[in-house]
């Protein structure tokens, strides 16, 4: 509900409120790397998805963005195997 320019202010939800304790999120211990030499190479499965993505039809601008990025991804975490890839590689 919108009130000439002012948006209205709504009851706080239950559902929401978050009751973990989360004061030690950001100082946790980081895993250690481990080497997968076995699996499927970065490269291989990249094919393979963009491979799919011009079967079905996207856009060559929207599968040239997808490479570029999983390259750079594979490229700045050192990954080169998906089965390497965990939680760590993403957010950090």
């Amino acid at each position: 509900m919108r009130v000439r320019g002012f948006f209205a202010l709504t009851k706080k939800k239950t559902e929401y409120k978050v009751s973990a304790d989360l004061d030690d999120i950001f100082f946790a211990e980081p895993t250690p790397k481990k080497v997968v030499t076995e699996g499927t190479p970065i490269v291989k499965a990249l094919f393979t998805v963009t491979r799919y993505m011009q079967v079905t039809g996207l856009r060559e601008w929207t599968i040239s963005d997808y490479d570029r990025y999983v390259t750079h991804f594979a490229k700045i975490t050192g990954v080169q195997t998906v089965e390497e890839i965990n939680v760590d590689h993403i957010y950090s």
